[in-house]
């Protein structure tokens, strides 16, 4: 994972390990999420995710690997986050709530009646997210201190 300056792409930081063995096919299709200073890496072919802070140190930041997890990550969706939970939706439609500082799941939901996989990335409107799978079907759910509540699915023709 790299920083650069917004300005003139210039690389201003590297943060590596992602791939230690340099194994063939050990992807990264999705994107980081940020939450302040706070990352997530979703890597290895949705199998790992990472977390990184970034600190300030005089004029330069300093990424440093804080925790990594195998088993929750997404392979090609980049999470939704939002105040330090970052929801992590697998190619198959298991929605993981995912605290950015230390990794832990606070929250995890398995979609009912999945038929196709999930390549879009989960849209986060209020308390409400939406999870659209290749097949056309729309999974609506809502986000709650109590956990991820499933509420509906709805295939996109119908709807139109």
């Amino acid at each position: 994972m790299t920083g650069h300056d917004p300005s003139n792409g210039k690389q201003l930081w590297v943060c590596d390990g992602f791939n230690p063995r340099e194994q063939r096919n050990w992807r990264v299709i999705a994107s980081v999420a940020v939450d302040g200073d706070h990352v997530l890496v979703p890597y290895a072919r949705g199998k790992r995710l990472a977390g990184v802070k970034l600190e300030a140190k005089g004029d330069s930041v300093v990424p440093t690997l804080v925790w990594e997890r195998k088993g929750v990550s997404a392979d090609t969706p980049t999470p939704a986050v939002r105040d330090g939970v970052a929801y992590v939706l697998s190619d198959h439609g298991v929605l993981d709530a995912v605290n950015m500082k230390d990794g832990s799941v606070l929250h995890s939901l398995t979609l009912p009646d999945v038929k196709g996989k999930f390549f879009a990335s989960p849209l986060l409107a209020g308390d409400t997210i939406y999870c659209a799978a290749d097949d056309g079907t729309v999974f609506i759910v809502k986000v709650s201190e109590s956990g991820l509540i499933y509420l509906c699915n709805n295939r996109i023709e119908d709807v139109l």
